[in-house]
């Protein structure tokens, strides 16, 4: 027994990474130690009379469900094929080994959650308000967008189809489906895992009009880590931008900035991939330790829009592509960076010729970057080139079919040992294998396996 468990824990090492399989062991090991209680629901064949405990007997609405005193190692268990229409807020707390777990049970699709009303709970179909608390497997659809023309910065970060707030440390929110929901998750508390979600179809309205688009995870205090999430089409044509969105955003400056770590996503059809907001803001707050990791990008507009002050900034082995921008973009281009503390490395970065790789008023540091230009003309760089970069350089994509995956590197691909050494900082690509392969790090999100 206990080899098989040793096996399985390596799989998923492999897999997911070292952080997931930690929280994998934290959950593994409760139900060892905690005589944990579940409590059910099921829209189709319960009834709130029924006692809730059991699978067998479980309540029908989320009435019940929120007023149930959870305690530390509790789970709520919905029933595939349910959906509920509504807010529920969470306020318990679980612990480290001990997360409270909401969760789905039985076969078919996952239980959906939508909240269109911005009256009920500012339009959150699940608030978490607690430490250690766990959402795992649910689906979350149309849930409301903030207020119309105008709305004020807070009004914005009240909403989101899942909110972790100010104080509800320790969160996680992992597997889940955001289908047509103008924010998916705003994060508010620190030390929030955002890992394996799917977020995507947010583009048939805006955030609040006319100067916000919609946007897949918004961040607005430390300690966030952002991994393996796929998002798309969150962009919104027209407005006081033209057009907005993106998947991800950085602000709130009532908050600290730092320790952020975004790693292992695909984005496609976002209006970006990830704004840190600097004037445009409540209050001016500058960022700390930001790593932005193994990320491959196809989206319009931005890879980053760094308003804010950086310092000890690392955008590294991300595979970018600028081919698609929509006319309206305010900043069409792949980097700007208005002030310094920003080092740039390992990225493949394949545009069309038209869009700029560097812009902003800030210094930044580039080495060992790759630049293609997918329109057969010379890429538009903006900047001094560094005499580790190659230019003008196919990468030699594998590209066969129409999957993220395909942008690994063939064999006699340019960027293969091509990267600056990081031995020891990251030990996954963007599939899941082991880096470095070779006598160094390989250039973007794809290290590759056939030496």
């Amino acid at each position: 027994m206990i080899t098989m468990i040793f096996k399985w824990m390596l799989q998923r090492i492999m897999k997911i990474g070292l952080s997931r399989v930690l929280l994998v062991m934290i959950c593994f090991c409760s139900t060892l130690v905690v005589s944990a209680k579940g409590f059910y629901v099921n829209s189709q064949i319960g009834l709130d009379t029924n006692i809730g405990t059991s699978a067998l007997a479980p309540w029908k609405t989320l009435e019940n469900a929120k007023t149930v005193t959870l305690q530390a190692g509790d789970t709520l268990y919905f029933a595939c094929g349910s959906s509920f229409i509504g807010g529920m807020e969470i306020t318990p707390s679980g612990s480290a080994y001990h997360p409270i777990v909401l969760t789905s049970y039985g076969k078919g699709a996952a239980p959906k959650f939508s909240n269109p009303d911005l009256s009920i709970l500012n339009g959150n179909a699940i608030r978490l308000s607690g430490n250690y608390l766990v959402l795992d497997g649910l689906y979350f659809f149309d849930c409301a967008a903030a207020a119309g023309k105008d709305s004020t910065y807070t009004a914005i970060w009240e909403v989101g189809a899942v909110r972790i707030v100010l104080g509800a440390n320790h969160c996680t929110v992992r597997n889940c489906e955001f289908s047509n929901c103008p924010k998916g998750i705003q994060s508010s508390g620190e030390y929030a895992l955002i890992t394996q979600n799917y977020l995507h179809s947010a583009n048939t309205r805006p955030l609040s009009a006319p100067g916000w688009g919609p946007i897949g995870i918004q961040m607005g205090n430390s300690h966030q880590e952002v991994s393996w999430n796929t998002i798309k089409d969150y962009y919104f044509v027209g407005g006081e931008f033209g057009a907005d969105g993106g998947a991800l955003e950085l602000d709130d400056g009532r908050n600290p900035k730092k320790d952020i770590y975004i790693h292992h996503n695909y984005t496609s059809s976002n209006m970006g991939f990830l704004e840190v907001s600097w004037f445009s803001d409540i209050a001016k707050t500058e960022t700390y330790d930001l790593r932005i990791a193994y990320n491959v990008s196809d989206d319009y507009q931005d890879f980053v829009m760094l308003w804010a002050p950086t310092h000890e900034t690392y955008i590294e082995n991300n595979t970018i592509f600028r081919r698609k921008q929509i006319r309206n973009a305010i900043v069409p281009a792949v980097f700007l960076c208005d002030y310094g503390g920003v080092t740039i490395r390992n990225n493949i970065i394949a545009t069309d010729s038209i869009t700029q790789v560097y812009t902003g008023k800030g210094e930044h540091f580039h080495t060992n970057n790759l630049y293609w230009s997918v329109d057969g003309r010379l890429p538009n760089i903006g900047a001094k080139l560094h005499p580790t970069e190659k230019y003008n350089t196919d990468p030699l994509f594998c590209e066969k079919g129409k999957n993220e995956s395909n942008y690994s590197l063939r064999r006699k691909s340019p960027a293969i040992d091509s990267g600056t050494n990081l031995m020891g900082k990251y030990l996954l690509d963007f599939l899941g294998q082991p880096v470095p392969k070779g006598r160094a790090t390989d250039m973007g999100a794809f290290e590759f396996q056939g030496r």
